[in-house]
């Protein structure tokens, strides 16, 4: 899958928002995982327990095949703001699934992830507070 980056100025919204740099980059990246897995087309549920969160590097852990998967819980994680921040899966088809090839998500996932946090993050820094 192709990396995408997030084009909104974190130093700047947090601020606006009088907010740590980490409080707001934490709060963007849990909001961020949440957005890929509502947007991960479900079958067993794999595709969207695929999905990790980790600084530094992307994650490689790829869910085992097995009947059926929950969907993953909110990471419990915090972020101090210095080192970049990976939202990844690691799956073998996740590219295909983001390409549109489900019916449940045609348009594709992280595109529309990355849309949806950076239209909220505009908004904020356009608002007089």
């Amino acid at each position: 899958m192709s990396a995408r980056k997030f084009n909104v100025d974190i130093n700047k919204l947090a601020k606006k928002l009088d907010l740590a740099v980490g409080v707001v980059t934490t709060k963007l990246a849990l909001d961020g995982f949440k957005k890929l897995v509502e947007f991960t087309p479900a079958d067993t549920g794999r595709a969207r327990a695929s999905w990790s969160i980790k600084t530094g590097s992307p994650s490689n852990r790829i869910p085992k095949p097995k009947d059926y998967y929950p969907d993953p819980p909110e990471p419990q994680v915090t972020f101090d703001g210095t080192k970049s921040v990976f939202l990844t899966s690691a799956l073998d088809y996740m590219r295909f699934l983001d390409q549109g090839s489900s019916k449940q998500a045609p348009v594709g996932i992280v595109i529309l992830a990355l849309a949806e946090l950076e239209a909220e993050a505009e908004f904020i820094l356009g608002q007089n507070l």
